[in-house]
């Protein structure tokens, strides 16, 4: 099984490519002068209206009604609340023991906030948000001051009120992504695992990771 995700975004060029290889099953290995038969169910994704693309030029027609084989269609997380609390409880489990705390849940203000948000970025805006709880919390159950939305990045949510310093200056927004960075890194490297095994669960490579422990001094 081969998954393109968001297939709208290839271009034009690699869509012929791939037009080629669904249609004659066969594909050349770069570096390869022969071709070989290829046997592969294809799955592909996008959030793009690709009939819409299509009338536009910016997807060929051919290879959407080749791909369009049996379409289905995954409503927006605010058409299936009941899922929110679910994934969200997922995301913190994989985030407990990647980072090392003991979380067990959201109190019912948490959950009530999560539930009340529209979600325009989905299940990938779900999955920062647990995060950034996962994080801001010194406590097993996650309170709803933890749970920060993207409005309120500018706001400490610890505080309730601006992002700030130490000192009471008002932080920028990059300035509290650094200090999110910064956070993060931290919670990541405590109990000392190999540097090599944190960049792969921050999804990092081993060189980025190094740069990103020298600009925080965290070495």
């Amino acid at each position: 099984t081969v998954f393109f995700d968001e297939i709208a975004e290839m271009p034009l060029a690699a869509q012929a490519k791939i037009l080629r290889l669904i249609q004659n099953r066969r594909l050349r290995r770069l570096g390869d002068s022969r071709e070989t038969q290829a046997n592969a169910r294809i799955i592909t994704a996008t959030n793009r209206n690709l009939e819409q693309f299509v009338e536009k030029g910016l997807f060929r027609e051919d290879l959407y009604y080749r791909i369009n084989v049996l379409p289905l269609h995954i409503p927006p997380l605010r058409e299936r609340p009941e899922d929110i609390c679910a994934l969200a409880d997922h995301f913190l489990f994989q985030l407990s023991a990647r980072l090392g705390k003991e979380l067990t849940g959201f109190d019912p203000a948490a959950r009530d906030k999560l539930m009340r948000h529209g979600w325009p970025g989905n299940v990938r805006e779900l999955k920062n948000v647990v995060e950034r709880a996962a994080i801001l919390c010194d406590q097993p159950v996650i309170g709803e001051r933890h749970v920060l939305l993207v409005h309120e990045l500018g706001r400490d949510p610890l505080a309730g009120g601006s992002a700030a310093s130490g000192d009471g200056v008002r932080l920028s927004l990059r300035a509290a992504m650094e200090r999110y960075e910064r956070d993060l890194l931290e919670n990541a490297l405590k109990g000392r695992k190999s540097l090599r095994q944190v960049a792969r669960e921050l999804g990092l490579s081993h060189t980025a990771l190094l740069a990103k422990v020298k600009k925080h001094r965290l070495a």
